[in-house]
């Protein structure tokens, strides 16, 4: 991630490199784009008969999610800068503290009509009347004033609460969900996560982000350690039991 460029726009422009990523996103992206060339070279063996040798770099795969800083880069002579929550088209547009340990709900206002509602929604008539908070402009000049009142406002509640306010009078929010709440509280997200049980031991797993045709590509776990020795060792390499009988014996299979 970091060798792609990736972690350099992730986080706070003063945030270290090294706190920019939460999660190995390489391995989910460069995951999704192997399936992608594996499919594809199916499909051209089937075509022609001939098969493909493919090698993929997580490096190169990353890079691709690098496509519109690299452009601006090439075609505009202009380097990204990490920027946080900060976005050009909307003002207010961040993550704010909620009641309890590490909660949070993001707010965007994206006109004069969600900044109205937001304003009355945190009770700040104040802020509503300010002409020079009217266009986006201006709202972005006083971005961390803003930040502080909405922050006030919304560190003594819930975020699922405020989300449901502010979706209530037109205003893009939503809570900042871990795990847990996707799995108990979201009733979008039903039917996301699958429970499987191998021996005692349950697990989730969540379904593809993306649909075929409208339809959720089948599942099923990954196999246990072992699971399918006697099925590759015997039916597909022909060793006898005796062989794998050996094998077990000497640790070399499970």
């Amino acid at each position: 991630q970091t060798a792609s460029g990736v972690t350099h726009l992730w986080g706070h422009p003063d945030s270290p490199p090294s706190l920019r990523c939460g999660i190995y996103y390489a391995d989910f992206f460069v995951g999704s784009q192997a399936a992608f060339v594996i499919e594809s070279a199916l499909l051209h063996r089937k075509r022609t008969g001939k098969g493909q040798f493919i090698e993929i770099s997580q490096v190169e795969a990353m890079a691709n999610a690098m496509a519109v800083p690299f452009l601006d880069h090439v075609m505009n002579e202009r380097d990204v800068e990490p920027t946080g929550n900060d976005r050009p088209y909307a003002a207010p547009h961040g993550v704010y503290p909620c009641m309890g340990d590490d909660r949070w709900v993001a707010i965007v206002v994206r006109d004069r009509g969600e900044w109205a509602a937001l304003c009355a929604c945190i009770a700040r008539p104040d802020l509503a009347d300010r002409t020079d908070l009217q266009a986006l402009e201006g709202r972005r000049a006083a971005e961390s004033e803003i930040d502080d009142a909405i922050s006030g406002w919304t560190s003594t509640r819930d975020e699922w609460e405020i989300a449901d306010d502010l979706q209530r009078r037109g205003i893009p929010a939503s809570p900042l969900e871990n795990v847990a709440d996707q799995v108990e509280r979201d009733e979008g997200m039903r039917g996301y996560y699958l429970e499987y049980q191998r021996g005692e031991v349950p697990f989730l797993a969540h379904q593809q982000p993306f649909t075929w045709n409208g339809e959720r590509l089948p599942t099923w776990p990954s196999p246990g350690l072992g699971e399918h020795n006697v099925e590759i060792l015997q039916g597909e390499l022909g060793l006898d039991s005796e062989t794998v009988a050996d094998l077990v014996i000497r640790e070399i299979v499970h």
